[in-house]
């Protein structure tokens, strides 16, 4: 089979290889993929960038996938051949405290597909059945690979925030991710949402903001101060979600928020911020972290998709296995949303 490979710990080093096509073990299955979504933690492992050097190639990427059973183990009763499954992309060990308190997404244990053992940009993956999700026929493969990313937006929302149908949200960042988590804060009653960006972002991203009918702010033309305290009359967002990865939005949306306000930060920084602690304590700001999701932000998330009040077509260009570099090219240089893998 190919196969999208990690060769070696440094950066570049990308190929689509051979291999061998994978055995279920007892507790596994084999699907054979369908499709396979880029996703920044793909390009940053890509560059070898910092807080990525613990990765062990060669390795195959992909953590974002659907696929149908072709195989299973003796010990999978809960799927059948021919079902079509996602899966978690962190693997939890199920003993440790965060574990035993729920919080299976930061597992103290944690493995992830794709990044500490072989994922699924290939033509046969193989995954443990536990971290598996059936999804409907309604969802097509190249959506149905989105349902990762779009679980890590549903979590943000739902787990790590508390807002109502007449609270501003504010969303620093229009790529994916913003856009989810913008279509994911307004299934919680509110339309008072702003989505923001840079000139270079009016083509896709900005424009995908107004068309799904949000507040997009490209702050090299309007001053995003302005905007929120329009919306918010004078107090300021109740909740920002950063995911843009700027240091530079991380350290500004603490001035954005109300007293009392929330900042859930999913964008990885490419550097360190530095901020002045002074308005977080008088303010009583909240900072928030926010990876991927639990189980039952997967079955939401797939539900939501599923209801179409989370879209995400819009999002997708195809490119096929063997353009894995190409694809990896256009996503990091942002000539495309979403690039979706398809064997």
């Amino acid at each position: 089979m190919k196969a999208v490979y990690k060769l070696r710990g440094e950066p570049g080093a990308v190929e689509v290889r051979s291999a061998s096509q994978p055995e279920p073990g007892p507790e596994e299955i084999l699907v054979k993929v369908g499709a396979g979504a880029i996703c920044g933690s793909d390009i940053h492992i890509w560059h070898y960038a910092r807080g990525f050097e613990y990765i062990k190639p060669p390795l195959i990427l992909g953590h974002e996938f659907v696929g149908t059973i072709v195989g299973k183990g003796a010990e999978v009763t809960d799927f059948q051949v021919g079902d079509r499954v996602i899966s978690e992309a962190v693997h939890y060990c199920g003993r440790c405290l965060p574990c035993r308190l729920g919080q299976t997404n930061i597992c103290e244990n944690f493995r992830i597909i794709g990044i500490h053992f072989d994922g699924g940009f290939a033509e046969y993956a193989k995954l443990k059945a536990h971290y598996a999700h059936k999804v409907p026929a309604s969802l097509d493969d190249q959506n149905a690979a989105l349902v990762e990313p779009v679980t890590v937006a549903v979590h943000a929302v739902y787990a790590n925030a508390d807002f109502g149908p007449k609270d501003v949200v504010l969303v620093t960042g229009s790529g994916p991710i913003g856009l989810l988590v913008a279509q994911a804060a307004r299934t919680r009653g509110t339309d008072r949402i702003i989505v923001t960006g840079l000139d270079s972002d009016e083509e896709k991203r900005l424009s995908a903001a107004r068309a799904l009918g949000f507040r997009a702010v490209n702050i090299q033309r309007e001053t995003l101060r302005d905007v929120v305290m329009e919306m918010s009359d004078g107090h300021g967002a109740d909740v920002a979600f950063e995911a843009s990865g700027s240091t530079r939005a991380f350290v500004e949306n603490i001035d954005l928020l109300r007293k009392g306000g929330r900042m859930v930060i999913i964008g990885y920084p490419s550097q360190n911020a530095e901020i002045f602690a002074t308005p977080i304590i008088r303010k009583e700001i909240t900072l928030q972290g926010n990876i991927s999701g639990q189980w039952k932000h997967f079955e939401m998330a797939i539900e939501l998709m599923t209801r179409g009040r989370i879209k995400t077509d819009f999002l997708i260009t195809r490119f096929g296995l063997e353009d894995a570099l190409p694809a990896l090219e256009a996503a990091a240089g942002r000539d495309v949303l979403k690039a979706v893998l398809v064997p």
